[in-house]
């Protein structure tokens, strides 16, 4: 059996990545969620957009106070973007290489590389 070789994990201007990042995000987001179903590549649980749930909150004025253990509740299950092949590993921001999953896979994935031996949970 072959052994995949990683790269190591490079060293990046972190202010310069999170601005490159959040225009593309901006950009492709929704596409990718889209494309994905609005379900985690990783996890296959779905996902929500909760800028879209802030935004309705936000015009329609709600008291954030009484919502607070529902939107704690959501957060668990936000929307959010990876890549399938860091950029720390020497991934790219191209859209093959992004998919959409949830806050807890994102966190636990981190550097790691995803491979397509592992089960979906």
């Amino acid at each position: 059996m072959e052994q995949e070789t990683l790269q190591p994990i490079k060293k990046i201007d972190s202010a310069n990545l999170r601005r490159e990042f959040n225009t593309i995000r901006h950009k492709i987001k929704h596409k990718i969620w889209e494309k994905d179903n609005y379900i985690c590549f990783y996890c296959g649980k779905r996902v929500i957009d909760l800028g879209t749930i802030s935004d309705i909150a936000l015009e329609n004025n709600w008291n954030w106070e009484k919502y607070t253990s529902t939107l704690k509740n959501l957060w668990k299950q936000s929307a959010s973007l990876d890549h399938k092949i860091p950029l720390a590993r020497g991934g790219t921001n191209d859209e093959n290489n992004l998919v959409c999953c949830c806050i807890k896979c994102n966190t636990i994935k981190s550097t790691k590389i995803w491979s397509k031996n592992q089960n979906k949970k």
